[in-house]
């Protein structure tokens, strides 16, 4: 018999979020989007999506050092889709 775990009693969510938003980022931002985390030599490591008011989305990362506050690091898109990029099925 299988006993199912609800993510409620593994997680506690925090009642500060959302602890990334648009008005973090040093240049314009139209929303932000989960991060995918990873702890790198004591710190929380954040590579976070953010779309900009076109509608284009891009990568950048953030770093937190107690998991509840964040900063972008760069000043800057990180990872950006370019017109050469070619996505195919």
């Amino acid at each position: 018999m299988r006993t199912s775990i609800h993510a409620s009693t593994l997680f506690e969510r925090y009642e500060g979020n959302p602890i990334l938003t648009p008005t973090h980022w040093p240049y314009p931002a139209n929303a932000v989007f989960n991060p995918g985390a990873a702890e790198v030599n004591g710190q929380t490591l954040l590579l976070v999506r953010v779309e900009d008011y076109r509608g284009f989305s891009h990568l950048t990362v953030a770093r937190s050092w107690d998991c509840i506050t964040a900063q972008p690091t760069n000043m800057w898109p990180w990872l950006l889709q370019t017109s050469k990029m070619c996505w195919s099925t």
